[in-house]
């Protein structure tokens, strides 16, 4: 009997306590809440967005997946390679959701293989897979390295790149010595403006 009286006494301390509390907060009411309204905000998938404001902000330099050159003949600038550099709304550039605002001090570049011979390389240019590793920058030349990429892996096509200065030239090299891209006879690197 002793056992269940003090778990009921505590149980009964506690409830009294509670309305004590309740009767100390201005903001309780016992009478229930008006429900004119849902009780959360729930989002439908391909819902109609809100207008946000429609200024974009300018694209950050760096690779991208997004940019590629355009269905139309492109020259070999490079061995095994079509290079373009030019600004994003130019005509040799396809962007897949259309070009981003970039800033004036700013070029884009774009690659690819199709169409453009290749003799140590694969016969068919659907195979050749040329893809922008990364971005450099050694004094006032900008540097763009081209790996080879294998089957599945996500190709970087394109890329936002930095103006190079005023004594300085846009290169293509390749990443790795065994790359049949971007060879040129000599400096091992590729002058493409």
């Amino acid at each position: 009997m002793r056992r269940l009286l003090v778990p009921l006494l505590f149980g009964l301390t506690t409830i009294a306590c509670a309305g004590q509390q309740r009767a100390a907060d201005a903001d309780w009411s016992p009478e229930p809440q008006p429900k004119d309204r849902r009780f959360r905000e729930t989002e439908a998938l391909n819902a109609a967005q809100p207008m946000i404001n429609e200024t974009r902000q300018n694209a950050l330099l760096g690779v991208r997946h997004d940019l590629m050159l355009s269905n139309d003949p492109h020259e070999a600038r490079c061995a095994c390679l079509a290079v373009e550099v030019g600004r994003p709304g130019d005509k040799q550039f396809f962007w897949a959701g259309g070009p981003p605002d970039v800033p004036t001090d700013a070029v884009v570049v774009a690659i690819g293989a199709r169409g453009v011979a290749c003799p140590n390389g694969d016969p068919d240019d659907r195979r050749r897979r040329p893809s922008i590793s990364g971005v450099d920058q050694l004094n006032d030349d900008i540097i763009v390295e081209i790996e080879d990429l294998p089957p599945g892996r996500p190709l970087a096509s394109g890329a936002i790149i930095p103006r190079p200065g005023p004594k300085g030239s846009i290169y293509v090299q390749a990443s790795k010595k065994n790359s049949l891209y971007a060879r040129s006879p000599g400096a091992g690197r590729c002058r493409v403006r």
